[in-house]
């Protein structure tokens, strides 16, 4: 969420813990500085979002997991969705996504101003019996995908397979 962290420092993500100055974007880790914080400028500017984004989007300094894209009644879906395209992810169904069975295809799935990562990739059941979907990184207590979009559903997902890689295909939840 954007905001004022306690320690004055703007953050546009309470999971990505992702705080901005004036010439850098810095990140904690929990509860570890992974570098000190100078004081912010005020208000935050076009380029202090974007880079926090990109940080998102590239999961570099920050996990890809799920972000809340709203803060302080402002929703920053849009500049998200724009970010992402410029990183080379495109709107897609599950099915639309060309991904053949041992590879992932990284993607986002945004709803409600909320950007949930996880892979397009296939499930394998039995050694004749596989599904294709996006599963959500973020597990549920059952440690299954806690999102899971079918292919057979028409929801939009942002994907980029250019970014596919190898997985392992009779443990897709360990990724």
């Amino acid at each position: 969420m954007m905001g004022r962290a306690s320690t004055s420092h703007y953050c546009i993500s309470a999971q990505s813990s992702i705080y901005f100055n004036e010439a850098n974007t810095y990140a904690f880790a929990g509860n570890r500085f992974l570098m000190s914080l100078p004081e912010p400028r005020n208000p935050l500017t076009h380029h202090d979002v974007r880079s926090a984004l990109q940080e998102i989007i590239e999961g570099k300094n920050v996990k890809r997991i799920q972000h809340d894209l709203r803060s302080d009644g402002r929703d920053f879906t849009e500049e998200f969705i724009e970010e992402l395209t410029r990183r080379g992810y495109r709107p897609a169904t599950v099915a639309m996504v060309d991904v053949k069975p041992g590879e992932r295809v990284p993607a986002f799935y945004v709803d409600g101003g909320v950007a949930h990562f996880g892979w397009v990739f296939w499930e394998q059941f039995t050694s004749w019996k596989i599904r294709k979907l996006w599963g959500s990184v973020k597990k549920n207590v059952r440690g299954d995908w806690d999102i899971q979009i079918p292919s057979g559903k028409p929801a939009t997902i942002y994907a980029n397979p250019l970014l596919k890689i190898e997985m392992d295909i009779d443990h897709p939840p360990e990724f």
